[in-house]
């Protein structure tokens, strides 16, 4: 909803990023679910425009806050995504990334740079498809 309400700019980006950490099998699952969102909040929008009727409140409110403050946010927690370091041949920052976010989540998998490989294989192997 907070694409709609004046973050629409990164709305792009966001997109990628959310379906980026998605795994292939869920991804067009959860397309839809972002783009229902997307289209709750435009319906949101229209209603707050009726309801309020005075632009500069609903400007100040709805658009220039939330997008500093999402801004702000991406700029400082945005990170490269394990995908997005594979793609780029870093094996082992990504690595690092993984073994990262297995300990905050607290999981016990143990991953090595040959998992990461094989994934990078995997991954070319299905975009040449």
């Amino acid at each position: 909803m907070l694409a709609v309400l004046g973050i629409s700019n990164c709305f792009t980006i966001c997109f990628m990023f959310l379906i980026e950490t998605v795994e292939l099998k869920a991804r067009e699952k959860s397309t839809v679910v972002i783009q229902a969102f997307y289209g709750v909040g435009a319906v949101f929008n229209i209603f707050l425009y009726w309801l309020i009727k005075d632009w500069m409140t609903i400007f100040l409110t709805c658009y220039l806050i939330p997008s500093i403050i999402i801004f702000v946010g991406m700029s400082i927690f945005l990170v490269d995504t394990p995908m997005s370091l594979i793609e780029r041949n870093s094996s082992q920052y990504a690595l690092q990334k993984l073994q990262f976010m297995s300990k905050i989540n607290a999981s016990s998998a143990v991953l090595t740079i040959e998992d990461i490989e094989e994934v990078r294989d995997r991954y070319k192997q299905n975009k040449s498809k």
